[in-house]
């Protein structure tokens, strides 16, 4: 997983009196100072003990095997020294540490929704993160507050030097009483491996955790105008009307909204949300008697 560093791991040899301690060079070999015997040993046997004693980290594991080496010294045929060795009672056994290299990060995109006009839903709003590839999507959506939050991305060393795009918008459920939010961000993510376990995360935004979204919501007005009853073109100004809530038919509350009628008579209010309303007149123009009877709209009006 990783290029291989002379001296970056050590080995002991220990046993019978010996106690060395080496690293790997370049290539990956670990070569110990030779032992020496002479006659006094013929007949014996020595036991030794070769492991890792490397510390874990920075991405590194240890290979944790322990090998025993024996050592026999005898005599041969013609009478020099004979010096065999078994590892782990195999003769000229290989003694292999394997050691593994692992690197990892992740990054989480998110933002804001933000929606003006009324109060926004809990979950009311979804969004998709997509990566170009097409082997990553996800979906979701706000909190109460607004926030959203996708999954986390992991990475590991096997993506380091590679760029990943991803995508970022907001889902169009065509709400026909909505405004949506059609920014779409592109956010590259560029994976480098700094060589101690742990990965750096370039990206060409800022903060990819405020990819943020706004809507509003459709604004409607509504329109009256206030007429004599004997002379429909004569205007009465001043006359003051409530627009109260669909539950409240006896219009006993607080108006959601109030007109009040100008010099033609006629008066609107702007900025409403959709939906039912009660209207009814509160204060009627001097020399005129209130209408005391409420009237059922809709806003818009229905066709």
């Amino acid at each position: 997983g990783a290029v291989l560093k002379e001296g970056q791991f050590t080995f002991t040899l220990t046993g019978d009196g010996v106690q060395q301690e080496k690293t790997n060079d370049a290539s990956g070999v670990i070569t110990f100072d030779a032992l020496t015997f002479d006659q006094t040993d013929i007949g014996s046997s020595y036991t030794y003990v070769v492991k890792e004693t490397s510390e874990a980290g920075n991405g590194y594991t240890v290979d944790t095997t322990v090998y025993e080496v024996v050592v026999e010294v005898g005599m041969d045929d013609t009478g020099k020294l004979k010096i065999t060795y078994t590892v782990d009672d195999e003769a000229n056994k290989t003694m292999t540490f394997a050691n593994a290299y692992e690197a990892e990060g992740e990054i989480q995109f998110s933002g804001t929704k933000t929606l003006t006009g009324r109060d926004l839903a809990d979950s009311e709003f979804s969004f998709e993160l997509a990566e170009a590839s097409g082997n990553y999507t996800d979906f979701t959506k706000n909190d109460a507050d607004g926030s959203y939050v996708f999954a986390p991305i992991f990475y590991t060393q096997k993506d380091a030097g590679k760029t990943f795009t991803y995508t970022v918008k907001e889902e169009n459920t065509a709400d026909p009483d909505i405004h949506y939010d059609d920014t779409v961000y592109t956010v590259t993510v560029t994976v480098i491996d700094n060589g101690n376990g742990t990965l750096t995360l370039e990206t060409s935004v800022d903060d990819y955790t405020r990819l943020d979204f706004e809507n509003t919501v459709k604004a409607y007005s509504l329109t009256l105008k206030k007429t004599d009853k004997l002379d429909s073109d004569k205007g009465l100004k001043d006359a003051v009307y409530g627009l109260y809530a669909e539950d409240d038919p006896d219009c006993q509350g607080t108006p959601v909204y109030t007109i009040t009628t100008g010099e033609d008579g006629t008066g609107k209010v702007e900025n409403m949300e959709k939906g039912t309303y009660w209207l009814k007149e509160i204060t009627a123009p001097e020399g005129y008697d209130v209408d005391p009877t409420p009237v059922k709209v809709t806003v818009p009006a229905e066709d």
